[in-house]
């Protein structure tokens, strides 16, 4: 299905020509990974079924993949507040973060892992340190929307950390009629970055783990 797909020439970013609308979008995620959700998952992408997304040696690996990024840009200990965007429970948060204080915000109503808040966000408006988002932007229609969500919460000089799936090849058709509408190389993460004032600090991708990360900081001085 070659038409699937539009891809920008210049930063060779890549999107589904089915896009979401808000409402659309709101009912998908309301229940994400209930019961409906997966069936309707399974519908477009059988191969979620045996996805090692839920399999505990792959979370482990998703952090030291995180862990050794911000271990070579970032002193954990100037860290005091975190919020991993979209993050479930909370288990990509890094360890390392010993002194901060950590928040979640999930859509799917899972509650957090010990130690880590429930962000509220009618009522925690705080800045933080360092904003995690991980495997999200993909699924956004107005990816604009949720980077200005997530710059609402940063100040000069936070961090942020954005992960998306990679791929060696074009992405397969039941992943782009399925709710991964956005792909990203290198070039596009760090351009929608730049968009909005982030200076990119770093980035990194892992083929084994399908996972592609950049790091920034706001308004960085060092852009």
């Amino acid at each position: 299905m070659p038409n699937l797909l539009v891809t920008c020439n210049d930063c060779g970013f890549s999107a589904s020509r089915i896009r979401f609308t808000n409402e659309e979008e709101a009912n998908l995620y309301k229940d994400y990974r209930g019961e409906k959700y997966n069936r309707m998952r399974l519908e477009c992408e059988p191969k979620y079924e045996t996805s090692s997304i839920f399999n505990t040696n792959y979370i482990n690996d998703r952090l030291e993949f995180i862990t050794e990024m911000i271990g070579r840009n970032i002193d954990s200990n100037k860290i005091n507040s975190v919020l991993d965007y979209g993050g479930g429970a909370g288990e990509l948060i890094p360890p390392a973060f010993t002194k901060a204080i950590k928040y979640v915000y999930d859509i799917s109503g899972v509650e957090p892992l010990d130690g880590i808040k429930k962000l509220n966000p009618t009522i925690d408006k705080d800045p933080m340190d360092f904003i995690m988002c991980c495997q999200v932007l993909e699924h956004k229609s107005d990816m604009d929307e949720l980077i200005n969500i997530l710059k609402s919460y940063m100040v000069t000089d936070s961090w942020i950390y954005i992960e998306v799936p990679v791929y060696r090849n074009p992405p397969p058709d039941d992943v782009i009629i399925g709710e991964h509408i956005n792909f990203f190389n290198e070039q596009s993460l760090v351009a929608i970055l730049d968009r909005h004032g982030i200076c990119a600090i770093d980035t990194t991708k892992n083929y084994m783990l399908g996972a592609m990360a950049v790091l920034g900081k706001f308004n960085s001085k060092s852009c």
